[in-house]
């Protein structure tokens, strides 16, 4: 299992996927002293899943395209800095689909979730 929203496995559509690992700074914290030292003030860090999908049938499209509907979902992956699958509650960047128009399957699904 790569890839999981909710409790479907997406896994067999994946193609690629990378992971960041964002850190957010506080606006107040953070910035140059008097001496032009950077001084920051981490308050998070987030992980943001960048994935692109193969192609999909119109049934298959339909039911991805509904475990992610809703904005906010349970996103399992495997995280390439501990090994280990990690589960974080995400929304979702909204997702490019592109169709081929021969055939009506999808070409390429693609979409980011970022942890929240």
């Amino acid at each position: 299992m790569l890839l999981k929203i909710g409790t479907l496995d997406v896994s067999q559509w994946l193609t690629s996927y990378s992971v960041e690992y964002e850190y957010l700074l506080s606006e107040k914290g953070s910035g140059r002293n008097v001496y032009g030292t950077m001084m920051v003030d981490v308050v998070a860090k987030k992980d943001k899943i960048i994935c692109e999908f193969s192609p999909m049938t119109s049934a298959e499209a339909q039911t991805f395209l509904t475990a992610i509907e809703p904005y906010v979902v349970s996103v399992t992956y495997l995280n390439p800095k501990t090994g280990a699958t990690k589960t974080i509650r995400a929304y979702i960047s909204t997702p490019k689909v592109e169709r081929n128009l021969v055939n009506g399957m999808t070409k390429k699904l693609s979409l980011n979730f970022i942890e929240l």
